[in-house]
């Protein structure tokens, strides 16, 4: 197997994402198929804030990828700049970048565009740590390891687990509409019966099935962030998927969120080691069918949470999604950062069976975008 070594250091503005060496894992990537941005859009409360953007980011993109960071200013509003990025692919407006900054001065906004290749859940926190000085702490990804024989059979497993699941359990989701919907919610501790990793999962997923109709089951996709190295591919990130059942309706919603929490907690716990199983599938091997597969027919959810215990006080809105130019698939992707009281959630979704208009109506909800 080719190994995957990161450059050395270049002259500013010469990291050429496509320079590389291209693995099986990068197989998407190098064929420019891949349709979807990493999506960040933050609102701030002050100018000065703004005005320290640029060297934070350069810094950052200094640290990864030995350039500049690619920043841009705009006068236009962020509604119409978002409209119009998302009729493109990522490559055809950041070319061989691995990323986007776009400044909105007037509106002290900033959005973020990220090939997620290149920017993996560990990069794209270490965003957050340079754009926010008092998040010092690092988040506890598991540490991947390798063991002969044992790993590979872990492989077989979970492949053939998950398969014969997605047969037994089909998704009811059927249909998905011609439009995506984006769509932000602030969600508060100080309203909140429980605040932790299970019960984000729990109140989330519980909406979801409140406000989408027949879906009595429900398969998400939980994102893990890998400690580990480049080697095999710059994308470390696995997935644990568990498979959650409607509460029964006779419940009081917050047995039922309690329900939930511990379906979570159980199920995330028996299958802890998939993450680095997944994780191990996805790097060693050209998983484009499989990738394709498990997104248009097993999984129902993707599901993506950060929890900083710090308060910044300088964020308005934060919203975080993957926006492109074709769904052609049913898609449901939760997005939350949980910074210290205050959850900002974000649904991108398609689904024809989910009511927008209820969930932004009955949970303070705002419809962000809506892409055709």
């Amino acid at each position: 197997m080719p190994i995957l070594v990161k450059p050395k250091p270049k002259n500013i503005g010469e990291f050429n994402k496509y320079a590389e060496s291209s693995l099986p894992c990068d197989v998407t990537f190098h064929k420019d198929e891949y349709i979807s941005f990493q999506f960040l859009q933050y609102k701030f409360k002050n100018q000065e804030f703004m005005t320290t953007l640029p060297t934070k980011l350069d810094t950052w993109s200094q640290k990864h990828f030995f350039c500049d960071a690619n920043i841009e200013t705009s006068n236009e509003s962020i509604a119409d700049f978002v409209i119009n990025i998302v009729k493109i692919k990522p490559s055809e407006r950041i070319g061989n970048k691995t990323h986007l900054f776009v400044m909105f001065p007037s509106i002290k906004g900033l959005v973020c565009l990220l090939d997620h290749y290149y920017c993996d859940g560990i990069i794209l926190f270490d965003v957050f740590k340079h754009l926010f000085p008092e998040i010092t702490i690092n988040l506890p990804f598991p540490k991947y390891m390798y063991y002969p024989l044992l790993s590979d059979a872990f492989a077989v497993e979970y492949v053939t687990r998950n398969l014969y699941d997605f047969y037994k359990k089909p998704t009811l989701i059927t249909q998905h509409g011609d439009k995506t919907h984006l769509i932000s919610r602030i969600i508060l501790k100080k309203k909140s019966s429980y605040w932790n990793r299970w019960s984000n999962y729990a109140l989330n997923l519980l909406t979801v099935f409140e406000c989408t109709t027949g879906l009595e089951y429900a398969r998400v996709a939980l994102s893990v962030g890998i400690d580990t190295d480049f080697t095999f591919g710059n994308n470390r990130i696995g997935c644990i998927i568990v498979f959650i059942e409607k509460p029964p309706e006779q419940l009081s919603r917050k047995s039922k969120i309690k329900h939930l929490m511990r379906q979570f907690e159980s199920k995330v716990t028996l299958n802890y080691k998939d993450c680095i199983t997944s994780y191990d599938i996805v790097r060693s091997y050209d998983t484009t069918s499989l990738r394709r597969l498990a997104t248009t027919t097993g999984i129902d959810i993707f599901f993506t949470s950060m929890f900083v215990p710090i308060k910044i006080d300088v964020i308005q809105s934060g919203i975080g999604a993957f926006i492109g130019n074709e769904y052609n698939y049913s898609l449901f992707y939760i997005n939350s950062m949980t910074l210290d009281d205050a959850s900002y959630t974000t649904f991108t979704t398609n689904w024809s069976e989910f009511n927008h208009k209820k969930y932004i109506s009955e949970f303070d909800a705002k419809l962000i975008y809506t892409f055709d």
